[in-house]
């Protein structure tokens, strides 16, 4: 599966498109994307919502592939201590995240088979196409306003203020869903992802090892994925934030104990609540009541205020630093960073 993560990232990385001089409305934007997709000849159906667009690429091939690693078949008792995800699952109702977990020690033993999974060139060229084709239709999108304006009446004058990613009312759509199917086998990959993670991990604005845990994939099987070539079977909803931040959390959280190359130092508990600050502080997110941690092996439970996650902010170092980005200018005519002369600036941010 680590292999599987990092060759996605390559993907994305590589989906890169020139934005032109001129912007274009949402509405041309899907335009285009239909268009370029039937250039390209990739079947696709799409349901695009205020917010949020699906894609939904039915294929008739397996998108998983299984062959020999090269290596020979070992199996010894040599191990290393490593941790178990048994249970994990991440949600939001009432304003409060809820995060419910049976996590633990185990040891992981030196095995190799011999051979491997992995997703198949049929998924790759599927999945390569609608991330390239994505930024080419919606990167030069007219962007939503970026300040709300005000009335201060005490001090009778007009003030403005940021607008944060959350509170974006139009322009492009914050999310999109992408789903890459199998309708003869029944198996499907559910990508979701934010467009602006999208964009600036193309122009490698975020460093790839904190680029991998922002595109949540979920594969899943159903017998009502079979011949269904028009995604019948979809829930189609718009994607909310909070929804995107309790997968995202859960994602990030499976990173840490089954992919990551360092245990964590801290208990478990500590551990996933110090993850979840990080994803509040990555997306400047704020508007909960309460983090709830259900230790379901233990059964413990431990609650956080925000006041509480804004302290564990501030001890995130390591975390604060792969969090951050540099923004840098580019000109839209060559796609290349500005000139010192031209103001160049190079800042960081804790925006995503």
């Amino acid at each position: 599966m680590k292999k599987i993560f990092i060759s996605l990232l390559c993907l994305i990385l590589c989906a890169c498109g020139k934005p032109k001089d001129e912007s274009i409305t949402l509405t041309e934007a899907h335009k285009k994307f239909k268009k370029i997709c039937a250039e390209e000849n990739l079947s696709m159906r799409m349901f695009p919502l205020s917010k949020t667009v699906w894609i939904y690429i039915p294929l008739k091939v397996s998108l998983f592939s299984t062959k020999s690693t090269g290596d020979e078949p070992k199996i010894t008792n040599t191990y290393k201590n490593r941790y178990k995800v048994n249970y994990l699952e991440s949600t939001f109702d009432k304003q409060t995240f809820s995060i419910d977990y049976d996590i633990g020690p185990s040891r992981a033993y030196d095995i190799n088979y011999g051979y491997g999974s992995s997703y198949s060139q049929e998924f790759y060229s599927a999945y390569q196409k609608v991330l390239q084709n994505i930024l080419r239709a919606y990167f030069d999108i007219k962007p939503s306003e970026k300040t709300q304006i005000s009335v201060n009446l005490a001090e009778n004058k007009i003030e403005s203020k940021p607008i944060n990613d959350y509170e974006k009312k139009s322009g492009a759509p914050d999310f999109f869903v992408v789903v890459i199917a199998d309708i003869n086998g029944g198996i499907e990959t559910q990508t979701l992802f934010y467009l602006e993670d999208h964009k600036r991990t193309t122009t490698q604005s975020i460093p790839p090892d904190e680029a991998n845990k922002r595109f949540i994939m979920e594969p899943a099987g159903s017998p009502k994925i079979i011949n269904d070539e028009k995604g019948t079977h979809l829930k189609i909803h718009e994607i909310t934030w909070p929804e995107f931040l309790s997968k995202q959390i859960k994602m990030r959280v499976q990173f840490l104990y089954q992919y990551s190359e360092f245990a964590p130092e801290q208990n478990i508990a500590l551990s996933i609540a110090n993850t979840a600050a990080l994803t509040f502080k990555t997306y400047n997110y704020g508007y909960y009541d309460s983090l709830i941690l259900n230790d379901l092996k233990d059964t413990k439970q431990k609650i956080y205020t925000p006041a509480e996650i804004n302290e564990l902010k501030k001890n995130l170092k390591e975390a604060e630093t792969k969090g951050r980005y540099q923004t840098i200018k580019f000109d839209p005519k060559t796609f290349s960073p500005k000139s010192a002369d031209e103001e160049t600036k190079t800042e960081k941010t804790d925006k995503p």
